[in-house]
């Protein structure tokens, strides 16, 4: 009798896993992917001249570099989950015939010292060859953006920083992380009880 409860403990307790893990992929179904007709938001391209942590970028904006805080964003102090999350921002700072740049979201970014700024950070994900320019550059056209900020957080990887919370995305952030921890994804899976 004790083995059919325990079992049946197990069973349960991997579809709620698994419920979980389905409700984060809808809930990154709707809000991970910025469509080109809300590209308004986002101002760029800057150059992501590199990846400092997984907290914060090095862009280059009016040909000055800028240190960029990841809003939204802690390190979780764990040395694989934080290699992880670097991988992720890597694609910020492709280079290369087609170099995505970064894009920050208009309605997320603000001044945070003299010469810093925290912002919620898209780049292309869709891109499509439309020809060269008089330079014979490669020209292209984004048709959508994605977040790696969210993807990084869904993944486990960096945590949600509760103490800055003044942005539109902030309570995306939050529920993507709560989704994250029912699902035990990254980081969340390395703890006990998260």
């Amino acid at each position: 009798m004790r083995s059919a409860i325990i079992l049946l403990s197990l069973v349960a307790a991997s579809g709620c896993g698994h419920l979980a893990s389905r409700s984060l992929e809808s809930f990154l179904d709707v809000h991970y992917v910025l469509g080109q007709d809300e590209a308004w938001r986002l101002n760029g391209p800057y150059e992501c001249r590199q990846v400092v942590s997984p907290t914060t970028i090095c862009i280059v904006r009016n040909g000055e570099v800028v240190k960029t805080t990841l809003r939204g964003c802690l390190s979780t102090r764990n040395a694989e989950m934080d290699s992880q999350c670097l991988r992720v921002l890597s694609k910020l700072d492709d280079s290369g015939i087609a170099s995505v740049g970064a894009y920050l979201r208009s309605d997320s970014t603000a001044k945070d010292s003299s010469n810093s700024l925290k912002t919620v950070v898209y780049h292309p994900a869709n891109r499509v060859f439309v020809g060269k320019d008089a330079q014979g550059n490669f020209q292209f056209e984004n048709l959508t953006y994605v977040c790696p900020q969210m993807l990084a957080i869904a993944q486990g990887y960096c945590l949600v920083d509760h103490s800055d919370t003044d942005y539109p995305l902030y309570d995306v952030f939050r529920q993507l992380e709560d989704l994250a921890r029912k699902a035990r994804r990254g980081y969340w899976g390395t703890i006990e009880n998260p």
